[in-house]
């Protein structure tokens, strides 16, 4: 069940040797994992490169995501990589959300997922499995069928 999980590279490491990220993704991807580029543009990409990277996802750096609702450039930057995301058919998640008017202007410019403290704090798997199968105290959260279907579920208990 290899698609129900995500493999995050980080940007600088994807861009390091990008003949072996190259193969290394396209293995990954044809094995059917869902590959992530993490950190987008808080490192030395080429947009050349990421042309070529077989990735599923671009995940936007906290460091974009603070300043959102308190700077016209920050927007600009989110906007612009979202964009591009969309542009090579790629999913855009947003990380270090913590406010509502971050997730307001990030849902506005497009981003598929939101991840930060908004929705929740760190958890143990325990915890984890627990919100996954609605025996959470807290069930704020909500899951990618994908990843929580129920035989998935099935599985772990």
């Amino acid at each position: 069940m290899p698609e129900r999980f995500t493999c995050e590279i980080t940007e600088t490491v994807a861009m390091e040797d990008t003949q072996a990220t190259l193969l290394t993704f396209e293995k990954m991807r044809h094995a059917g994992f869902h590959v992530s580029i993490d950190d987008f543009g808080t490192g030395y990409s080429s947009l050349a490169t990421l042309q070529r990277l077989p990735a599923a996802e671009l995940k936007i750096d906290q460091a974009f995501v603070k300043d959102l609702e308190h700077s016209e450039m920050s927007r600009s930057i989110v906007r612009s990589i979202v964009q591009l995301a969309k542009a090579c058919n790629l999913r855009v998640v947003a990380e270090g959300v913590e406010t509502t008017g971050q997730s307001d202007l990030l849902v506005e410019m497009g981003c598929d997922d939101l991840q930060g403290y908004l929705f929740s704090m760190p958890v143990s798997g325990d915890d984890l499995q627990k919100m996954a199968l609605n025996r959470f105290p807290s069930n704020t959260a909500e899951f990618r069928d994908s990843l929580y279907a129920t035989s998935f579920i099935n599985d772990i208990t």
